[in-house]
């Protein structure tokens, strides 16, 4: 019983983010004189999948805690810094 308010305050709490997302904050903008928006600008999707940038950053993380944590060598987390 002593989690049920902690349960309703996220439920709550996402209730009230999914409601903000959806609503825009600001009208499109339209113009009488002829204006063309212009096309959004984006970058080619890349070719490497968001899952090695997650364990890229997963192994980094537990290399550097380990060499700090365990080993206790800060020179080499140093040079690391430097990369």
């Amino acid at each position: 019983m002593r989690r049920l308010p902690y349960i309703l305050a996220v439920l709550l709490l996402l209730a009230v983010a999914g409601q903000a997302m959806a609503a825009f904050r600001f009208p499109i903008p339209e113009f009488e004189s002829g204006y063309q928006h212009p096309m959004p600008n984006t970058p080619p999707p890349r070719l490497i999948p968001p899952a090695v940038d997650i364990a890229m950053l997963a192994g980094s993380l537990t290399l550097t805690a380990w060499l700090v944590l365990r080993r206790r060598f800060r020179r080499e987390e140093i040079g690391r810094a430097h990369v």
